[in-house]
């Protein structure tokens, strides 16, 4: 993605972002933004304004975004719920407890 935006290393990417390279570094080696908070939302705003591409674009931005609803409106909770599992299901995935597809461990 950065090649594609014309820049060549993580620290040009840091100039661009005004994001210190130390910090480029660990998002580029996936070390930062597995826990968002609000100076980790700064930084990933910032790093896809640089890159051009909505915040919603990194995975770790969405799943925030969809913490913050379901802290905000705890109703949607059981609607999120439904969706996830119904998905899981569909996918034949593991979930943790379901008699369905939990093998019991």
């Amino acid at each position: 993605m950065m090649s594609a935006r014309g820049i060549s290393d993580g620290i040009e990417l840091s100039g661009i972002a005004d994001v210190s390279a130390a910090t480029v570094s660990l998002y580029l080696n996936g070390k930062r933004g597995r826990r968002m908070n609000s100076q980790a939302v700064a930084t990933v705003e910032k790093l896809a304004h640089a890159l051009g591409v909505a915040p919603e674009y990194f995975r770790e931005y969405r799943a925030w975004q969809v913490r913050e609803i379901a802290r905000q409106a705890p109703e949607l909770v059981d609607r999120i719920y439904d969706l996830l599992i119904e998905d899981a299901r569909l996918r034949g995935l593991v979930i943790p407890g379901d008699v369905r597809t939990d093998d019991g461990q």
